[in-house]
């Protein structure tokens, strides 16, 4: 699965504006009734421009997972995940005979937080993407043990989400989902808190100042041949935020290491407020030839959706 990707030149870029666009197309939302999604319009939030001037053509093709190791790779293995990482899940979601895994991450006991495109997959030309039939959730897993497991259901999912040849120009900026547990978490975890940012100078500019965890394929192999991928062993990294991104919006870069299985990953700090999350990982896109890796941020209209229909 891969597409041409076409990208902004790498520079410093600041909005004149905050930016509210990763849910200015609103959402798509389960209905527990009819079994369908409906959609939810962002009423009040501007259409912002998606394709500035200036831009240049990549040569060449990438996949939507993450898959660049930025400079030395300083990502740790997590052999007994526990606090708030113990609330970080290895999930794999069922689209008939293909499993997709991914990371997610618990806000509550009943609902988790993923990249939309671990579970919705399946383009067929219009806004309302095929999401996974279920989605298995391995709570604090690490090396085939895990705290608990519970099945469930997309819940919802980024309006302007499109998995397919408009991923990289448009829909890229709203990749993110909601799985509802069928059942709710009963064993006890410590939640990571939600943080809004809708820019890189609303975040911390420390060099390690931002932590992720999740469960990516290099360390583990879970794209070989034979290799089980929920005994992938959760790897721990810490990086910064480098720039906004100017045809993204609502996205920063990082050096955060990423690889294919860490899509969905949180990305965190400790504050004194607690440990909050204000980002979430993506993908990686290139710059000027170069790697690039992109964070979606949790800005304010999807902290106040997360925080209004998604409570436990």
């Amino acid at each position: 699965m891969t597409q041409t990707a076409y990208a902004a030149e790498e520079d410093e870029y600041i909005p004149t504006q905050i930016s509210v666009s990763a849910g200015s197309g609103g959402c798509y939302q389960y209905n527990e009734e009819t079994g369908d999604f409906d959609y939810i319009p962002a009423d009040g939030l501007e259409d912002l421009k998606l394709t500035p001037e200036g831009q240049s053509e990549l040569q060449g093709t990438q996949t939507v997972s993450p898959k660049a190791v930025i400079g030395a790779d300083n990502r740790s293995i997590v052999t007994n995940p526990s606090g708030v990482l113990a609330s970080t899940c290895l999930i794999g979601a069922r689209f008939g005979n293909l499993v997709q895994h991914g990371t997610g991450w618990l806000i509550n006991n009943q609902y988790l937080v993923t990249a939309a495109h671990v579970v919705c997959i399946k383009g067929d030309g219009t806004s309302n993407y095929g999401v996974a039939d279920h989605v298995a959730v391995y709570v604090g897993a690490s090396g085939g043990t895990s705290k608990q497991y519970r099945k469930g259901h997309v819940f919802a999912y980024g309006g302007n989400y499109e998995y397919g040849n408009n991923y990289f120009s448009a829909g890229m900026f709203d990749d993110w989902a909601v799985v509802k547990l069928d059942d709710p978490v009963t064993v006890s975890v410590s939640y990571l808190g939600l943080r809004p940012v809708n820019s890189k100078s609303e975040m911390s500019s420390g060099e390690n100042a931002y932590s992720t965890q999740g469960y990516p394929c290099d360390k583990n192999g879970c794209d070989e041949p034979g290799v089980v991928w929920d005994n992938s062993w959760m790897y721990r990294t810490s990086g910064k935020i480098m720039a906004n991104k100017e045809r993204y919006l609502d996205m920063v870069s990082t050096n955060l290491d990423m690889a294919p299985g860490q899509s969905g990953s949180p990305v965190w700090r400790t504050a004194s407020d607690g440990s909050k999350v204000e980002a979430m990982v993506i993908s990686t896109t290139y710059y000027m030839g170069n790697p690039t890796n992109c964070l979606i941020l949790i800005n304010d209209w999807l902290y106040n959706y997360l925080t209004t229909n998604c409570k436990a």
